[in-house]
């Protein structure tokens, strides 16, 4: 197994304990752009992390990068319950 999962529930839960602190001062979504080409992120961000793509059928292409199309995901991060971020694996 990798550290993928491991590395982005770390990240979701910095999120949430930013949105926690700035309530009402920022979206309480964590938006990511993944390049098309990229399917596995695209699974672990989907399947995984609960992240769904804003633009399926849509995607938006990156001028900066050939063009390269990518999709926009998002999920919520809003806190329901007390969440310390996990440590970063070693």
């Amino acid at each position: 197994m990798g550290y993928g999962k491991s590395i982005v529930d770390h990240l979701i839960a910095e999120a949430a304990l930013n949105v926690r602190d700035f309530e009402g001062y920022v979206s309480s979504y964590l938006f990511l752009d993944v390049y098309v080409a990229n399917e596995p992120a695209i699974r672990l961000y989907r399947d995984k992390c609960q992240f769904v793509v804003l633009n399926p059928n849509n995607p938006i292409s990156d001028p900066d990068e050939h063009n390269e199309p990518y999709f926009v995901m998002a999920r919520n991060v809003a806190l329901s319950e007390k969440v310390v971020p996990a440590p970063m694996p070693s």
